[in-house]
């Protein structure tokens, strides 16, 4: 299975669209303006900004990428998926 099979990817620029994805992962907990999408999940946090600069954490984990290009959506798996050049990462909800 593909990472296009599994996930529902959204591109970087699709900004409604991925801030719609992103409030159903994170159950609504969602602030977002013209260049951000502030997500907080349980414990974890998940940001997104419209150049493609993504920071993600939770206890004891960080991660901050300057190029993700897509964000893949795995609603019934709880995870994400950060897609980038060289770049494939799983994210998953607590």
């Amino acid at each position: 299975m593909t990472d296009e099979d599994r996930f529902r990817l959204v591109p970087i620029g699709e900004w409604d669209r991925l801030r719609r994805e992103l409030e159903r992962w994170c159950d609504g907990r969602v602030e977002a303006d013209g260049d951000r999408i502030d997500c907080h999940a349980g414990s974890a946090r998940f940001l997104v900004r419209r150049d493609g600069h993504v920071e993600a954490g939770m206890p004891l984990h960080e991660l901050a990428r300057e190029d993700v290009e897509a964000i893949g959506f795995d609603h019934d798996a709880r995870e994400l998926l950060l897609r980038g050049e060289g770049l494939r990462y799983v994210f998953r909800h607590p």
